[in-house]
C-alpha cells in the first residue's frame, strides 16, 4: 500500500512538472521562434518577433555611434549592412540578472564562431545612451554587443541588446542580419 502511494505521488509530481514546463514554452508569442544556432537563455519567453525580407541596417560598432533623429538612423562608428532580417525579443523570469543573461548570449555567440565587433554597457559613453532609449526606453543596467560570422562567403551579423527593466526582469532583443540575403528569394 505504501509503495502504491509513493508511486502515485511520484507520478503526480512528474505530471505536474511536465504540465508546468510545457506551459512555459506555450507562453511564446504565436508564430515566433528562436534564431537558429543561438541558444535561448533558460526560462525566458519570446514576447515579440519580426522579420523583413531585406533591410538596410546601420550597425553601431563604436563609442561614437549615435542616433540622429533628423535622418532616422545611427551615425558615427556604424557599419552599414543589408540583407534578410529577423528580430526576436525575450523576457526572462523575475529575479534574473542582466549581466548573467548578457554573458550567456555573448559566450554562445563566440563559441559558435562569431567575432565580437563591439560591446558596451550603460555609461560607457555619453553618446551611447541613445542606443538604449531607441530600443527599450530608459531603464536599469543596459548592455549591447555586435558580432559577425562568415561562412562560405556569407556574413551573418547578430546584434544583442540586454536591459534590466524595473529591477526585476531582463529583456533581450536579438537582431540577425544575413548580409546580401533576400529572405523571399532565398539568396
Amino acid at each position: 500500500m505504501a509503495s502504491a502511494l509513493v508511486f502515485c505521488a511520484t507520478s503526480l509530481c512528474v505530471t505536474s512538472l511536465c504540465i508546468m514546463s510545457s506551459s512555459a514554452w506555450a507562453a511564446d508569442r504565436e508564430g515566433c521562434k528562436d534564431i537558429p544556432g543561438i541558444k535561448r537563455y533558460v526560462g525566458s519567453q519570446i514576447f515579440a518577433c519580426s522579420t523583413r525580407d531585406f533591410i538596410d541596417y546601420h550597425l553601431p560598432v563604436g563609442r561614437d555611434a549615435r542616433w540622429n533623429d533628423q535622418i532616422r538612423r545611427y551615425v558615427g562608428q556604424v557599419e552599414e549592412v543589408d540583407g534578410g532580417y529577423s528580430r526576436i525579443q525575450y523576457e526572462t523570469a523575475v529575479g534574473t540578472n542582466s549581466i548573467e543573461v548578457f554573458d550567456h548570449y555573448k559566450s554562445d555567440l563566440t563559441s559558435s564562431g562569431f567575432k565580437i565587433l563591439y560591446e558596451a554597457k550603460h555609461g560607457d559613453a555619453e553618446k551611447n545612451r541613445q542606443l538604449w532609449s531607441q530600443e527599450f526606453g530608459s531603464g536599469g543596467d543596459q548592455r549591447y554587443a555586435a558580432a559577425v560570422k562568415e561562412v562560405d562567403g556569407v556574413k551573418t551579423y547578430v546584434v544583442l541588446y540586454v536591459i534590466n527593466i524595473s529591477g526585476e526582469k531582463v529583456r533581450v532583443a536579438l537582431d540577425q542580419i544575413v548580409a546580401g540575403k533576400n529572405e523571399r528569394e532565398g539568396r
